[in-house]
């Protein structure tokens, strides 16, 4: 199965153009960004730095980790991109925010 993405512009805004990318390009996709939640996860949780700072940039990545795998999630879900990785984006951003 191949889906269809748009390509951002670097104004931000979507390109006329589109490219096909099979299934494997989004599964890697996927990939990296739970295994950067799980680090960003497991860092807050058994590092235990008390220094605010930290605290705060801890967060804020798992927030923007976060947002990436929503967003990846939910184009999955609108293109009937049949797989798991999906879902476990969903559990990985459930953990995140039940800290």
């Amino acid at each position: 199965m191949q889906v269809s993405h748009p390509i951002l512009s670097s104004r931000g805004g979507l390109d006329k153009h589109s490219y096909i990318v099979d299934e494997t390009y989004w599964t890697g996709i996927l990939e990296s960004a739970m295994t950067e939640a799980l680090h960003l996860v497991l860092a807050h949780k058994f590092l235990f730095l008390t220094g605010s700072l930290f605290r705060n940039y801890a967060l804020g990545l798992m927030t923007m980790t976060m947002t990436t795998l929503l967003r990846i999630a939910s184009f999955s879900n609108r293109t009937n991109f049949k797989s798991s990785s999906s879902f476990i984006a969903w559990e990985v951003s459930f953990l995140i925010f039940n800290e």
